[in-house]
């Protein structure tokens, strides 16, 4: 019988969890330890940031096949209409099919923009400044200082700043903002898009690993607060922080 080591037990384990992990079906205790791991095995690191980059280029070009326009009603009606005996044809059941893909593709997707800024969330805020304990420390350059201080302004009463800087996370560059009390924790994020992320209109939110997760793109950028308020809460605090946080953005995009 071959003996593993610790370390190689390590990895098989979290192999075997990463297409569900990435999917956000396991326990926060579980995602803490897989971010653990992470930290200390890039190989492990890698193959999950690969996985990610399949599964969200996947569902954007599901989300991106063309739907005719008035397909909808044409099968509602064709599907009211077909009584009796009658069989519904194959074609238009693959036509139904690819609409229900397309909508629940659309969800996972938006699931996964949310995951950027959870994960990262969950690595610094929680697991690292968790060990580190840092009150009050501002390392913002000056560009992103209005994004500091819209973060303060709608940070909930009784949280306190515990650190504002630039962290970097699987390969990937944030502007994070943490705030805290006794028994909870808010990040502001702010990241570059990839090529092939995308989060069109409004604000977007979801309960993602564990957090209350929303975002909005405005430009080359993704903004997010993570946090553990309430959906409510979380929602307005990145709808108060938007308009400041878009100028400064602009600003230093046309700088």
């Amino acid at each position: 019988m071959t003996k593993l080591s610790f370390d190689e037990w390590a990895c098989r384990d979290t192999q075997a969890k990463l297409d569900a992990y990435i999917d956000g079906e396991l326990l926060v205790e579980t995602n803490l330890e897989l971010g653990r791991h992470f930290e200390r095995c890039e190989t492990c690191a890698r193959e999950a940031a690969v996985r990610r980059e399949v599964c969200a280029r996947v569902r954007v070009a599901v989300r991106l096949t063309p739907v005719p326009d008035g397909l909808e009603s044409r099968l509602r009606s064709r599907l009211r209409n077909s009584g009796g005996e009658q069989r519904i044809p194959w074609r238009l059941m693959a036509i139904a099919a690819l609409i229900v893909l397309s909508f629940g593709s659309w969800f996972t997707y938006e699931r996964s923009m949310l995951r950027i800024g959870a994960r990262n969330h969950l690595h610094c805020a929680v697991i690292r400044q968790g060990i580190r304990k840092p009150v009050g420390q501002d390392k913002l350059a000056s560009e992103y200082k209005p994004i500091l201080a819209a973060a303060r302004e709608q940070a909930p009463p009784g949280m306190y700043l515990t650190v504002a800087h630039e962290c970097t996370f699987e390969g990937r560059k944030f502007v994070h903002v943490t705030f805290r009390d006794d028994s909870r924790l808010l990040s502001v994020l702010v990241t570059r898009k990839g090529s092939s992320e995308f989060l069109p209109g409004d604000l977007h939110d979801g309960h993602v690993d564990g957090f209350q997760a929303a975002a909005f793109q405005t430009g080359g950028y993704l903004v997010y607060t993570i946090s553990d308020l309430s959906r409510q809460e979380n929602l307005r605090i990145l709808a108060a922080i938007a308009p400041a946080i878009k100028s400064a953005l602009h600003k230093g995009e046309s700088a």
